[in-house]
């Protein structure tokens, strides 16, 4: 077939990819901030190793008197989320109403490890006769967000918007997170109010922006046809597609003759790759 026709695979070809960054999807929000009855959390000390205070209206943060840590321990249940969103952006807030000194310092903000019970979580033992894989809570050691928190009481937050998104695409189970700060200076601590709060406007609260469906980015589309120099009818086209998506690690590619697009999508798919592509970019054949 003559150059007109190769160049028309290469535009449907293209076109595809284009209409594939189009989908149904919608941009929503949610504010979680669970009541004692819904909420898990609680705060583990040390120098009461065996004691929970998972109904407690307080979450200490720092070092008791006698120099002993404590540590607060918070889950947010995201089953209300769609799975396959795409986290634009996601907030943790707790309120502080009290601080023991007047004094200001970085908290850090890491992923709980190990799953644990509000009930029975203590400094040793994270479900009752389960002890830690380390006293004090197994957390990971990468610092997902920080706050400076002083002794003024009120709001402070994290922005954790790519430990949200790995928890709901399941890179990480979604044990909760952990505050570790004021660890330094005996009596030196915070007290921020847990989901038992009387007051449920100051509640810890978990804020989500989010896109269901969201489409990949498209970096980048080579292949082997072109105007110049146009592949004939029958013969095969390779192109590769070098692409990005939070929601999910595996791709498809598909091609679509210019025909068959409408608002939809495509009426008649012609997949290229058999099988889900892992790695990154995607290449494959074509026979036009």
């Amino acid at each position: 077939m003559g150059k007109g026709g190769s160049i028309s695979v290469v535009l449907s070809i293209y076109i595809v990819l284009l209409l594939f960054l189009n989908p149904n999807a919608h941009a929503d929000n949610i504010t979680l901030q669970p009541d004692s009855a819904a909420g898990k959390d609680s705060y583990i000390r040390q120098d009461l190793p065996n004691s929970n205070f998972g109904s407690t209206d307080r979450l200490n943060l720092g070092l008791t008197g006698s120099g002993d840590k404590q540590r607060p321990l918070l889950f947010f249940n995201l089953s209300s989320i769609p799975q396959g969103s795409t986290i634009t952006y996601a907030e943790f807030k707790v309120y502080l109403n009290a601080s023991q000194l007047t004094s200001s310092g970085l908290v850090n903000l890491t992923r709980i490890t190990e799953d644990w019970t509000e009930g029975e979580v203590t400094w040793n033992n994270r479900v009752t006769g389960t002890t830690w894989s380390n006293a004090g809570g197994t957390f990971d050691n990468y610092i997902w967000a920080s706050s400076n928190l002083t002794d003024t009481a009120g709001w402070y937050n994290w922005t954790i918007t790519n430990l949200t998104q790995n928890w709901l695409n399941g890179s990480y189970p979604n044990y909760g997170l952990v505050l570790l700060g004021f660890e330094l200076t005996s009596n030196d601590f915070k007290r921020l109010y847990s989901s038992d709060g009387e007051n449920p406007e100051q509640r810890p609260i978990l804020i989500i922006n989010y896109t269901a469906n969201a489409p990949p980015t498209i970096i980048s589309i080579t292949d082997t046809s072109n105007q110049t120099n146009p592949t004939p009818v029958g013969q095969s086209v390779n192109f590769t597609v070098e692409w990005s998506d939070v929601d999910s690690p595996e791709a498809r590619i598909y091609v679509c003759n210019s025909t068959n697009i409408n608002i939809s999508g495509c009426d008649q798919r012609t997949f290229c790759s058999t099988n889900n592509a892992s790695t990154n970019p995607v290449s494959c054949q074509y026979v036009t």
